[in-house]
């Protein structure tokens, strides 16, 4: 590896990991506590009691619900602190209303409703690990029109959270053409463009994400400046001519094999002096750490054949091989960049 690639790796500080007890494993090893709240997103309770306390029978009513188990279910969100109840009647903690209704934009819920529709696909992990594959696998975006929808409303929540930092971070002002490869909703091109006037953007995705990119885009008034293009980056060619692209979350759902390929057409498709940004789980070298890439990369066993959380270390060979210079850790464990 040359000098110029030797910055990019740093001493990482050893993340600090609570001391197991037996409390602790019982509440690790018991799913009581998700299904009870995934149970209460996917019924919609928070969202029905928006700013309204309800008794249990008009709850039961609107939801299409058996009064005995709601209610059963409500004193238990109760117990966890999500609702409280009052006489006979349940309302929403400040938490709850502000994070838990669906009709709120600081809903967080896309997510753990996606934990939701796969929870059978968890169900058969032991098999998945005794078989090393599962019929399931890489039904999202391809197959899967619903999980599709609540990963990428999930990624759209937290790209609004993040995408602007990291747009102060990079300095736009003289970029003049940005690739969003795998975009999803296009939130980061919307506010990469939102941050720099003069920066136009490619979207480039398959068409079931495009659809929803293209109302997104619309509603925030950009679609004269963010073009939707419908592809698949694993085997179509990419458009060219850009002086940054971006990879968001995209490395940990190909195999090894297909992210070398893919940062090589990355770099064909840079202007010379054009910049690369990744953002990804990004793994130590010995893969047990960060935690949250620990488990997620369970959760990409099945959902994908050949995706993984890799290490800093195997993206940074990968962007050597590939031809790029400079690179650099932007955000430990999550975001990285490198030049042409």
């Amino acid at each position: 590896m040359n000098s110029s690639t030797t910055r990019f790796w740093q001493a990482t500080v050893p993340e600090e990991r609570p001391e197991w007890s037996e409390e602790r494993f019982r509440q690790a090893s018991s799913y009581w506590q998700s299904k009870i709240l995934l149970t209460a997103l996917r019924l919609d309770v928070f969202t029905t009691l928006a700013d309204q306390a309800l008794s249990a029978a008009t709850l039961a009513e609107r939801l299409g619900a058996a009064e005995r188990g709601l209610t059963i279910l409500l004193d238990a969100l109760v117990a966890l602190g999500l609702l409280v109840k009052q006489e006979h009647c349940y309302a929403n903690t400040p938490f709850a209303s502000v994070a838990l209704d669906r009709t709120k934009p600081s809903f967080c819920g896309y997510m753990p409703l996606l934990d939701a529709h796969c929870w059978e696909l968890w169900g058969r992990m032991e098999d998945t690990i005794r078989g090393g594959t599962n019929p399931a696998q890489d039904a999202v975006f391809h197959a899967d029109a619903l999980g599709t929808e609540l990963l990428l409303r999930g990624l759209h929540a937290d790209a609004l959270r993040l995408a602007p930092a990291l747009a102060a971070r990079l300095d736009l002002g003289r970029r003049r053409r940005l690739l969003d490869l795998g975009g999803g909703a296009g939130t980061y091109a919307i506010v990469f463009c939102q941050a720099n006037p003069g920066l136009t953007a490619v979207l480039f995705d398959l068409p079931g994400p495009l659809a929803l990119a293209q109302s997104v885009i619309s509603a925030a008034g950009l679609l004269d400046r963010i073009t939707l293009t419908a592809g698949d980056f694993r085997t179509d060619a990419l458009p060219r001519g850009f002086d940054l692209v971006l990879l968001s979350n995209v490395l940990h759902g190909q195999s090894a094999e297909t992210n070398r390929r893919l940062l090589g057409e990355v770099y064909g498709a840079l202007e010379p002096g054009g910049g690369l940004v990744v953002r990804d789980v990004l793994m130590a070298a010995d893969r047990t750490g960060p935690t949250f890439g620990a488990l997620f990369a369970v959760n990409l066993l099945l959902h994908s054949a050949a995706g993984r959380c890799y290490t800093l270390s195997e993206v940074g060979d990968w962007l050597a091989r590939a031809g790029f210079r400079d690179p650099q850790v932007l955000e430990a464990d999550a975001v990285l960049r490198a030049v042409k």
